[in-house]
């Protein structure tokens, strides 16, 4: 059977996501939880609900979704401001399960890139950002 590449693609998210969930699941978190929280973490100053769901790409639902779970787990807090926008910013719980991360990532990317050398691993990222942005920059699927 002839796999088209975002067959592929899939299954490596859904394997990435199930692994990730499976180790975090000690922490009492969610891969897509973790991920919203390195945001913040890397991402300070953008801070407000539109900026976490225009990066994931995501609906605004959706993103306070999750930003009520990671409240409820105390690992984010969100306070009034002037303007009647809440900010969004890390507890310390938040910051350090971001920093005990760092280890499940590199080992995740140890796995994923077994047998490959440094500049199969560089093209091949290099590759995965290409795709990212062409998709981000207008990839609309119409079925035909």
């Amino acid at each position: 059977m002839n796999r088209h590449t975002g067959y592929y693609i899939k299954q490596i998210a859904n394997r990435l996501e199930a692994g990730w969930n499976a180790a975090l699941k000690n922490l009492d978190v969610t891969g897509t939880q973790l991920c919203t929280l390195e945001y913040l973490y890397h991402n300070p100053e953008k801070n407000q609900v539109s900026d976490i769901s225009e990066f994931f790409g995501v609906k605004h639902t959706s993103t306070l979704h999750v930003l009520r779970l990671l409240e409820k787990k105390n690992c984010i807090y969100r306070e009034e401001a002037d303007n009647g926008r809440r900010p969004v910013g890390l507890t310390q719980h938040g910051i350090e399960l971001v920093k005990m991360n760092e280890s499940g990532a590199a080992k995740m990317d140890e796995i994923m890139f077994s047998g490959f050398s440094n500049g199969e691993r560089q093209t091949f990222l290099c590759l995965l950002k290409r795709v990212n942005d062409n998709l981000e920059n207008g990839g609309t699927i119409h079925a035909e």
